[in-house]
């Protein structure tokens, strides 16, 4: 099993890489902008691949003050692991922002609604309270596209061998001193809410989240 780990964190470590880039120094309250591109190093498939609505591949980045305060993040997670987007607890009730730089690359399903709208869902199982109309007999069979005809997964994984980012605003207290910046990219083949909606959430426990890459390093104010 050990060995399976070693090979299986390879594997995942050669799937894309980290490419950060920052200002060393910044005048302290001033705003400054953090990028961060993730380059897929594959060239046969996306990624995430395979069950692409369940695994996740996001990016974490933290700023941290001289005496160890966050002044800035994006990536966290909330009380039950998930993280701080529309399939969150914590996010939908309010108890939690919702994270608007999240750069996340897994695929969603999405549902259509007796509106007309979308909306992303955990599972591929139709549970809104006024579910479109059933047609019978269905026009088209849904063993072709292996799913319901009001479902589809909306697609934000990797491409292959692409790069693909996001900008990070950052304002900094009126404290001069050294700045911690911390990246990394993570990888988790389920999200704990997936465990939560099938029934086993005593499983969650064993979901393991595997830093691909990650970075750090420091920014001064003066």
């Amino acid at each position: 099993l050990r060995k399976a780990d070693e090979k299986r964190y390879e594997v995942l470590g050669n799937a894309a890489r980290l490419c950060v880039t920052h200002p060393d120094t910044v005048a302290r309250g001033d705003h400054f902008t953090i990028r961060v591109d993730v380059q897929s190093l594959l060239a046969g498939h996306s990624f995430p691949t395979g069950f692409t609505a369940e695994r996740q591949v996001w990016v974490s980045v933290e700023v941290l003050s001289p005496d160890g305060q966050l002044v800035f993040a994006s990536g966290g997670l909330d009380r039950n692991l998930d993280l701080l987007e529309e399939h969150s607890y914590d996010v939908t009730t309010g108890k939690l922002p919702l994270d608007r730089y999240l750069l996340n690359f897994q695929n969603k399903f999405t549902a259509l609604t007796n509106k007309g709208t979308e909306r992303p869902v955990v599972i591929s199982v139709n549970r809104h309270i006024s579910p479109t109309t059933v047609l019978r007999p269905n026009p088209q069979p849904a063993i072709s596209l292996g799913r319901p005809n009001d479902f589809r997964i909306a697609k934000a994984s990797l491409p292959p061998l692409k790069t693909i980012g996001q900008t990070y605003p950052v304002r900094l207290p009126d404290c001069p001193g050294p700045y911690t910046v911390r990246v990394k990219l993570n990888f988790r083949h389920l999200p704990p809410t997936l465990l939560d909606h099938v029934g086993v959430p005593h499983l969650k426990h064993l979901l393991e989240i595997v830093v691909l890459d990650e970075y750090e390093s420091v920014i001064r104010a003066w």
